[in-house]
């Protein structure tokens, strides 16, 4: 079937669903519809996978993560040893490699790298 965005699906619905009065929803119609939905959605095991890398810095130090995730622009968090936010620079060098900081104090943590689809 197809993937579809949000509009073109409440069209095919309204096309091909209508209010059943001539009794045109058939199994084979609701059918197609509901494959439509399924391969348009976004479920929790196609948001792609994460990678997770520690580290321990110096003050004005950088950390280059290659995370192999084949995504040039990737979601990615950093986080202290005590589980606090950190706002460092992040650079995408590539696809599969990113930098991040300089940081302004010695930190210890993780980083990381998520891909969304």
């Amino acid at each position: 079937m197809s993937v579809l965005t949000r509009s073109a699906l409440s069209s095919s619905f309204n096309t091909n669903l209508p209010d059943n009065n001539s009794g045109l929803i058939t199994p084979e119609v609701l059918r197609g519809e509901l494959i439509n939905t399924i391969d348009s959605a976004v479920f929790p095991e196609d948001t792609g996978s994460s990678f997770i890398q520690s580290f321990d810095v110096a003050n004005a130090a950088t950390v280059t993560v290659d995370h192999n995730l084949d995504d040039d622009f990737p979601i990615v968090q950093i986080y202290s040893a005590s589980r606090v936010q950190l706002v460092v620079d992040i650079s995408s060098s590539s696809a599969n490699q990113i930098t991040v900081g300089p940081f302004s104090i010695a930190s210890t943590g993780s980083i990381i790298i998520s891909k969304l689809r």
